[in-house]
């Protein structure tokens, strides 16, 4: 195409007409954002505006995308009345007039014209068809910008006859197409994102959290996919809903802004809980198989008896079949699950992961109290979602009309409001942060979910359920326990001090060992008041003569008794807890450490450790007491 013809008459994803009422799925969103810093800094200004610069644009891929008389984008072609345009166009252009008595394909406003010797005409109705760039959009930006800012809309002659390749997808059986998807309504839609997916996924390197958005042969990625619904503006009882998760850029962090949770964060979790390591030698069959007998455990479901199974070959016999030769040695070597077994094993991550990981995450008193806040003033699927998936470009478009429908405080009323309610209910300041929103903390619990719920799914009447943990800890959390910075009584540090704070600074630390220590804390915390309940005890401060108390002193003596037994597996997690108190008796005694001998070290070490555990022994064995939130002692 001539390129003043290709600036003009080309779109990106932005710059189709944008609506409050239009949803968009995670792949969706990702495509319709354009770098306007790289457009800028890089494409205009670095590339087209350098005279020492040969300029040079690859093929830019187009979709043509079938309006309505409003303008918004519709799921197929429809035909109207006069969609046919008349042949030549240009009675002054040979080459169109080529075309006038031949066969030609017409659909929605699309006119296709194929000549004998392969050569075609293509033409599209500007009112009822858009023409939207599905790779190379910050291409054509970058043109529009330059043809605007630059050369004043004017091109000079050799500018004039410069063309630009450009790649057309006509998506309708009409022109040839056809899907493996049969349905009509979302081929033009899905096969223009399948084709965004893969030119952008290999093109160059993205992101982590652009990958986890397109790759469709990622395990995890898929997994994590399972947890959040399809589109913006859209709820789902079970599942986090896409307007609260943080996605457009690889951070992991949900602390800050109205965001329940973030796609980073999501995908490193279920690393963590999934832990399987690809063989180092892909080629080694032993270790190729030791790799699939650990997948199958993680992901195979009983009706196949534990296995991953593709039509009614598994995984293990797929292996041997098209990896080894008649010896059994590999001959291919496979370092992921294949394809074939991805739909498979997302299916055993849906009935044996998904249900207890979405319950910890979206049921836990916290997360409770940011869904309910944002279902009863309608954030999820209202004006508020809508306005914030949109592309930077729309949001600027739309402004106006929400000044109009909601008068000039309209950012206030609609969105900034919501997010100081949010942000209050995580805590918007040092004394009033919770720890439930830090992902370290997140990632704590969630595995304590998984030791309960997973790996010690049959000691269900010992280790209780899911339910049981989000009892305990919301009652720890209502009376305040879960506090960032809560205090100690009777002690001079934090309560979480020396676990997940620095005792010099008073600031969190991260780290895979500070996440160690909270799940130590977090385990110990919930089997504690677990052994008193299976003792037919309640939990007390102090020794009682009452059978049915135990004192938190009793408690700890008892658990560190049993904790070498598989019935109560906490000897590790004493000892790390343990272990942090020990290491700096200094500080916990203010004395200097040449004037500390053993038993001061043991003895202030047990101190502060019976005095942690007892204030999450004491906070979660009692019930909640409603809107008590200290922010000093516990």
């Amino acid at each position: 195409m001539p390129l003043e013809r290709v600036i003009n008459e080309l779109k990106t994803h932005e710059q189709v007409a944008p609506s409050l009422d239009q949803k968009y799925n995670l792949k969706e969103l990702f495509q319709r954002e354009i770098d306007r810093d790289r457009v800028k800094n890089q494409l205009v200004d670095g590339y087209l505006r350098n005279p020492r610069k040969l300029k040079f644009f690859n093929s830019i891929t187009v979709a043509l995308l079938p309006r309505s008389k409003d303008g918004t984008i519709e799921p197929e072609f429809q035909d109207y009345e006069n969609n046919d345009p008349i042949v030549p166009h240009d009675s002054n252009d040979k080459f169109d007039a080529a075309f006038k008595d031949l066969d030609r394909t017409v659909f929605g406003g699309v006119q296709f014209v194929k000549s004998p010797s392969g050569v075609a005409r293509l033409r599209w109705d500007l009112e009822r068809v858009d023409a939207v760039t599905v790779d190379g959009q910050h291409r054509l930006m970058a043109l529009q910008r330059w043809f605007d800012d630059n050369k004043n809309k004017s091109l000079e002659e050799h500018e004039r006859a410069t063309g630009i390749p450009v790649i057309f997808l006509l998506l309708d059986k009409r022109a040839g197409f056809s899907s493996i998807d049969h349905s009509t309504t979302a081929a033009i839609k899905s096969i223009a994102r399948e084709i965004f997916t893969d030119l952008n996924k290999n093109a160059r390197q993205v992101d982590k959290a652009t990958e986890i958005i397109l790759d469709d042969r990622s395990l995890t990625a898929l997994c994590v996919r399972q947890l959040i619904t399809e589109q913006t503006a859209t709820d789902d009882i079970e599942l986090l809903p896409l307007s609260l998760i943080r996605w457009r850029d690889p951070n992991h962090r949900f602390d800050r802004d109205y965001y329940l949770n973030s796609l980073m964060h999501l995908h490193l979790m279920l690393s963590d809980i999934f832990g399987i390591e690809p063989p180092k030698d892909p080629v080694d069959a032993d270790k190729v198989k030791e790799f699939i007998k650990c997948l199958n455990r993680m992901f195979g479901l009983p009706k196949n008896n534990n296995e991953l199974v593709c039509g009614s070959t598994t995984l293990m016999q797929y292996y041997v079949d098209k990896y080894l030769d008649d010896s059994d040695e590999a001959v291919i070597p496979l370092s992921e699950l294949p394809t074939a077994f991805l739909d498979c094993a997302v299916l055993g991550f849906k009935e044996r992961f998904r249900p207890w990981i979405l319950k910890v995450i979206r049921d836990f008193a916290p997360y409770r109290k940011v869904l309910s806040y944002a279902r009863n003033r309608e954030l999820i699927t209202g004006v508020f979602a809508q306005y914030l998936s949109q592309p930077s470009g729309h949001k600027k478009e739309l402004e106006k009309t929400l000044e109009q429908q909601f008068g000039p405080g309209w950012r206030t009323d609609v969105v900034e409001q919501h997010e100081a309610e949010i942000l209050a209910i995580k805590g918007n300041d040092p004394d009033t942060e919770e720890w439930a929103f830090k992902s370290i903390f997140q990632k704590a619990l969630v595995k304590l979910a998984k030791f309960v719920a997973y790996d010690n799914l049959a000691s269900r009447e010992t280790f209780g359920t899911v339910d049981d943990i989000l009892d305990v800890l919301g009652n720890i959390y209502e009376k305040g326990g879960l506090r960032v910075r809560v205090g100690l009584s009777g002690h001079k540090f934090k309560l979480w001090t020396f676990i997940a704070l620095n005792p010099m600074s008073g600031n969190i630390k991260v780290s895979t060992r500070v996440e160690a220590n909270i799940l130590s804390l977090l385990k110990i915390w919930y089997m504690g008041i677990r052994y008193a309940k299976n003792c037919g005890k309640m939990l007390v401060p102090e020794n009682s003569q009452c059978g049915g108390q135990m004192s938190t002193k009793e408690c700890l003596a008892e658990l560190y008794r049993k904790s070498m037994v598989p019935e109560w597996p906490l000897y590790d997690d004493i000892e790390r807890i343990e272990e942090l108190f020990l290491t700096r008796p200094d500080l916990l005694l203010n004395k200097e450490l040449a004037d500390i001998d053993e038993k001061e070290r043991r003895q202030a070490a047990n101190e502060r450790m019976l005095a942690v555990f007892s204030a999450g022994w004491l906070g979660g064995s009692q019930p909640p007491v409603k809107n008590e939130t200290p922010q000093g002692d516990i």
